[in-house]
């Protein structure tokens, strides 16, 4: 099983921003990401057994502007398709650049990350 610490702990060497779990704290400060935990999945071998080995992350980069949030980002498309720390694959999928609420101060773009031991 792939736990969220490994996670955290490939995102930190790869970013410049500080990684929390499940969601960035109230004042903390801008940009930072999350990361959220989606699902496990499961590869099975021949014999029908599963692996365990394979999980799904969505990571949420939280920043005061698009520009920042987009060179987060870029740090985090680096990692698509490389090992990484005790993963024999990390991929990287963008899923969306959130437009902007009318009350809100911040840019969110979401990503997935599938990660392979």
């Amino acid at each position: 099983m792939v736990e969220s610490t490994e996670i955290i702990a490939v995102l930190k060497a790869a970013l410049s921003v500080e990684v929390y779990a499940d969601f960035v704290p109230e004042g903390a400060g801008l940009p930072a990401v999350a990361l959220t935990h989606v699902a496990n999945t499961e590869g099975r071998v021949l014999s029908g057994k599963k692996a365990g080995k394979t999980a799904v992350w969505r990571v949420t980069i939280s920043a005061p502007s698009d520009t920042e949030a987009k060179a987060i980002a870029s740090e985090l498309e680096v990692i698509d398709n490389t090992p990484q720390q005790g993963f024999s694959s990390i991929r990287v999928e963008f899923i969306q650049f959130a437009p902007k609420g009318i009350n809100e101060q911040y840019r969110r773009i979401f990503y997935d990350i599938f990660a392979r031991k």
